[in-house]
């Protein structure tokens, strides 16, 4: 008896790994598309150009498409911009 149980055991053990590596196969696709998908998005955002105008329609400034107003930047300033890339580490 005690016999059958290691075996079941093992065999039960060896299934879940066997699913866990089928599943990150799976996935390593998945994961590449995505970083694929936000490279070309972040490409396509930097050659993208758009006009921002301040306030008051002083100032008006030709950008890079992931660059947006931000009016809590510096009260000083007569146009506030930032841009909207994700640090990574």
């Amino acid at each position: 008896m005690l016999l059958v149980e290691r075996f079941v055991n093992q065999a039960a053990c060896s299934a879940g790994w066997g699913i866990a590596i089928a599943v990150g196969v799976m996935g390593i696709p998945l994961l590449v598309r995505m970083i694929q998908s936000d490279r070309e998005r972040a490409h396509r955002l930097s050659i993208e150009r758009k006009e921002i105008v301040s306030s008051d329609r002083r100032i008006k400034v030709t950008v890079p498409g992931n660059w947006v107003k931000l009016p809590g930047l510096n009260k000083a300033a007569a146009l506030q911009l930032v841009t909207k890339i994700k640090r990574r580490i």
